[in-house]
C-alpha cells in the first residue's frame, strides 16, 4: 500500500494490493479506515481496479475521470471508516485497487499516511464451514484445522478429513515418527496386572538417532495414567540394566527405562544430562524442559534396526524406551524432540508424540488360521483341506495331532472378526 497527497487539488490517493479470498470464503464487506484531522466537510471517494499500474499522478487522474465506482463521504472526527460499494466486487475479490479521495471546496483535511492511523482497507470475509484436515506449517509441524485457517497461517492444506497421523508434514524424510510394540503382559511379579512395551523412533533406511530431548514445548517426556513398574536392581536408563543379574532377578529384563538402541549395559555408550529421573524411578513421569539422553554419531547403537510394530507390520527404527505399566486400562504418553543424521550425514531434528494403550496385535485368535484377524471362509476351507492327521500344523487348532470335528467346531464358535 502506498499513499500520495495532492494538496493543491484537495485530494489524496492510495493503491492497495488485495489478495484473493481463501477457497470456501464469502466476502462480507470492505472498509477504508484511517485517521484524520482538520476541517469537517463533505467529499467523494473514487475507486478503480488498476492491474499492473503503480501509484502515479496520471493514474490517479485516470481513476478520478473514469472510476469503476464512487461514493460520497463526510470527513469528521479523528478517524474515518467507509464501506466500499459492493459493485466493485461483483466479479470477485483480488487485484490492485486505487482509491482517490477529495475534500469539497477549499476545506483542508489532513489524512494520516503512516503509523497506526494510516489508511487501510479492512476486508471482512465469512468462511463457509468445511471439514477440517491436516495443515502442514512452515516449521514442519502439523495441525488439523479448516482450509481458510490453514491459508491464513501460510500452511499447506493436505485435504479435507486428513489427519496428522504418521507425521505427514515432517520436513526430513529421515524420521517417520514414533511406534511401539507390546512385549507381553504380566511379565513381572507385581500385585497389579502389568503390560510391557518397547517404544521406537521410526527411521528411513540408512538413518540414525543420536538424541532424545525435552524442551520448553515438550516438558513431560514420558508419563502414564497409571504407574510404571520399577525394579529395585535396575535404573532409569539402559546403562543400569546388568544382564548378569537376569538369572537371579528375571524381572529386571522388564524394568522401565529409556535408551537409544540397547536393552542393557553391554556395549552401551548412552549418556544423559539435565534430567531428574527421581519421579520416574518412583513410578511417575519423566519431566524435563532442558535435558536429553543421547549417544554420539560414532556410536553404532544409534543405527536403525528392524522390529514388528503395534500393527504387526515390519518397521525400521531405534529403541528409545522399555516401559512396564501397571493397569491394563492405563495409557502411556511419550513426547520428545528427536535428533539424528540422515543417510547423507545431514542432521535432522523433529518433535514427535505418541499415546499408547494396550492393544496387542499378537493376542491369540483361535481359528484364524491365515492370520487375517478374522475367522472366515478362508479358515474354514483350510480346515477341510487339511482334514486328518496333521501334527503341528496351523489347522490343528486344539493341538491333538489331527484336524477333525473339534477344530471345525472351534472355527464355527470363533466366526467373525478377532477381538
Amino acid at each position: 500500500m502506498g499513499g500520495y497527497c495532492m494538496g493543491s487539488k484537495h485530494a489524496a490517493t492510495w493503491v492497495f494490493d488485495i489478495p484473493e479470498l481463501p477457497e470456501g470464503s464469502v466476502l462480507d464487506s470492505v472498509k477504508l479506515t484511517g485517521g484524520r484531522s482538520g476541517a469537517t466537510t463533505s467529499g467523494t471517494l473514487y475507486f478503480a481496479w488498476t492491474p499492473g499500474q503503480n501509484l502515479t499522478l496520471p493514474t490517479a487522474q485516470g481513476v478520478y475521470g473514469n472510476p469503476d465506482a464512487s461514493t460520497s463521504i463526510y470527513w469528521s472526527g479523528s478517524t474515518y471508516s467507509h464501506t466500499l460499494p459492493s459493485s466493485l466486487f461483483t466479479s470477485g475479490v483480488g487485484g490492485r485497487l486505487m482509491v482517490v479521495a477529495f475534500a469539497s471546496g477549499d476545506a483542508s483535511v489532513n489524512l494520516a499516511n503512516s503509523g497506526a492511523q494510516a489508511a487501510h482497507l479492512k476486508v471482512l470475509v465469512e468462511a463457509e464451514p468445511t471439514p477440517p484436515g491436516a495443515c502442514c506449517l512452515g516449521s514442519g509441524g502439523c495441525a488439523v484445522v479448516e482450509l481458510h485457517l490453514c491459508d491464513y497461517a501460510g500452511g499447506t492444506f493436505l485435504g479435507e478429513d486428513t489427519t496428522c497421523s504418521g507425521y505427514p508434514c515432517a520436513m526430513n524424510d529421515a524420521f517417520a515418527g514414533l511406534s511401539y510394540t507390546i512385549v507381553g503382559t504380566d511379565l513381572v511379579d507385581d500385585p497389579e496386572p502389568t503390560w510391557t512395551i518397547d517404544v521406537y523412533a521410526e527411521l528411513a533406511e540408512g538413518c540414525r538417532l543420536d538424541a532424545v530431548a525435552g524442551d520448553h514445548n515438550m516438558t513431560k517426556m514420558v508419563s502414564t495414567t497409571g504407574s510404571f513398574y520399577q525394579n529395585p536392581y535396575g535404573g532409569p536408563t539402559s546403562t543400569s540394566i546388568n544382564p548378569a543379574l537376569f538369572k537371579t532377578f528375571p524381572d529386571l529384563r522388564y524394568d522401565s527405562f529409556v535408551t537409544i538402541g540397547r536393552t542393557d549395559q553391554v556395549d552401551n555408550a548412552l549418556s544423559n544430562i539435565g534430567i531428574d529421573f527421581s519421579a520416574f524411578e518412583a513410578g511417575g513421569a519423566i519431566d524435563s524442559g532442558d535435558g536429553s539422553w543421547y549417544v554420539t554419531p560414532e556410536d553404532l547403537q544409534g543405527a536403525g534396526v528392524g522390529f514388528i510394530d503395534e500393527l504387526c507390520e515390519p518397521g525400521n527404527g531405534v529403541h528409545v524406551a522399555r516401559l512396564t505399566v501397571r493397569g491394563m486400562d492405563s495409557s502411556v504418553m511419550f513426547e520428545a524432540l528427536f535428533q539424528g543424521k540422515d543417510a547423507t550425514g545431514l542432521t535432522w531434528q523433529m518433535p514427535a508424540s505418541l499415546s499408547i494403550t494396550h492393544d496387542d496385535c499378537m493376542s491369540p485368535c483361535p481359528g484364524d488360521v491365515d492370520g487375517s484377524q478374522s475367522v472366515d471362509v478362508v479358515d474354514l476351507l483350510a480346515i477341510i483341506s487339511a482334514w486328518g492327521p496333521c501334527s503341528g500344523c496351523d489347522e490343528d487348532i486344539d493341538g491333538n495331532g489331527a484336524v477333525d470335528v473339534s477344530d471345525l467346531l472351534a472355527i464355527i464358535s470363533a466366526w467373525g472378526p478377532c477381538s
